[in-house]
C-alpha cells in the first residue's frame, strides 16, 4: 500500500502528522512525504491535517484512493485529542467506529456526561468561524437567520446568539441578541442549543442541553433534532451508543505514535485503492 503524508506549515499540525507517521512505521508501513506547495501524489492513502487541500481530495477520488483527515478532537481537551477519519471532515468522515464498545468513553470521558435538563430560559444559537472548512459549503448567516425565523413564528422564548470566540465580531442573526461569557455559563441557562455543525453541539449534549443540528457534518447529529421548529420540544434521547462511538473518533499523540490509531483504522484500507506513483497537477474538487 502506498501512503503519502502531506506536510503542514502550522507547528501543532506538523507534530500530529509526524506522530501519525511514527505510528505507521510501528506497523511496518512506509510512507512518502509530500513537501509544502508540491502537487498531489496519487496513492492508496493520503494523510493530511484538515481539508484545505482540495487538490489532494480530488486526486484521491480520481485514482480511487482514500484520504485521512487529522483534526482537533471532539471530547475533552481538544488540543490533546486528535480526530482521525477517512474521506471527510467531522460528521462526514468514516471513523471505523460503528458498534464500538463503550470502554474507551468510560475510561477517559465518563465524568463529562450530565443528565438532560428539564428546560431553560432561552434558545442558544451558536456562531462559527466564517472561514472554517466545516461551513464552506453553505451560507451560514442565511441558515442561522432562517432558523431564528422558524423558531420565532412558533414560540416567544428569547433567542441568544453566542459568537465563536475566534470570530467575536460575527453579527447576530436578525431576531436574536448577542450573549457573552464562557460556553459553560451560556449552556447553564439554555433550553436548547441550535447549531449548524459546531462542536459546541457535542459540548451541549454532554452538558444535558438538547441540540438542534442543522447540518449532518455535526458530530452531535445522531442525538440531535434537525429542524429549527423542533427547538420547542427538543429530543432528549439515549446517548450511550453515540458517546461510545464518538470516543473512538479521537486519539492522543502517544496513542497515534504508538500505532494504536492505525491499528484501529487500517481495517478501512482492506483491499486498498489504486496504486500509483505519478505526480499530478491540481484538479478541482
Amino acid at each position: 500500500m502506498r501512503v503519502a503524508i502531506y506536510q503542514h506549515r502550522l507547528r501543532h499540525a506538523a507534530a500530529h502528522i509526524a506522530a501519525f507517521a511514527r505510528g505507521l512505521e510501528r506497523h511496518g508501513q512506509d510512507c512518502v512525504w509530500v513537501p509544502l506547495g508540491r502537487p498531489p501524489v496519487l496513492c492508496d492513502l493520503a494523510v493530511m491535517w484538515g481539508c484545505r487541500r482540495r487538490d489532494v481530495i480530488a486526486a484521491q477520488r480520481l485514482c480511487g484512493g482514500r484520504f485521512l483527515v487529522l483534526e482537533r478532537g471532539y471530547l475533552g481537551n481538544r488540543t490533546r485529542w486528535i480526530s482521525a477519519g477517512y474521506d471527510g471532515l467531522n460528521g462526514r468522515a468514516d471513523f471505523c467506529n460503528a458498534g464500538a464498545s463503550d470502554d474507551r468513553f468510560r475510561k477517559h470521558f465518563d465524568r463529562l456526561l450530565q443528565p438532560w435538563n428539564a428546560g431553560g430560559e432561552y434558545v442558544l444559537m451558536m456562531g462559527q468561524c466564517r472561514h472554517d472548512q466545516s461551513v464552506r459549503h453553505l451560507d451560514m448567516r442565511t441558515r442561522l437567520s432562517d432558523a431564528v425565523r422558524a423558531v420565532r413564528t412558533r414560540w416567544d422564548m428569547p433567542i441568544r446568539f453566542r459568537p465563536h470566540p475566534n470570530d467575536p465580531d460575527a453579527p447576530a442573526p436578525s431576531g436574536s441578541t448577542t450573549i457573552g461569557g464562557g460556553l459553560a455559563e451560556a449552556l447553564t441557562h439554555a433550553h436548547v442549543v441550535v447549531t449548524i455543525n459546531s462542536n459546541s453541539g457535542v459540548d451541549a449534549a454532554l452538558a444535558g442541553v438538547p441540540v438542534v443540528a442543522l447540518d449532518r457534518g455535526s458530530m452531535a447529529w445522531p442525538v440531535a433534532a434537525h429542524r429549527p421548529q423542533e427547538a420547542i420540544q427538543p429530543p432528549r434521547p439515549e446517548r450511550t451508543r453515540w458517546l461510545a462511538e464518538l470516543a473512538w473518533c479521537q486519539w492522543t499523540d502517544r496513542e497515534i505514535a504508538a500505532g494504536d490509531c492505525w491499528a484501529h483504522l487500517k481495517r478501512g484500507m482492506r483491499g486498498g485503492g489504486r496504486r500509483a506513483s505519478t505526480s499530478v497537477g491540481s484538479p478541482q474538487p
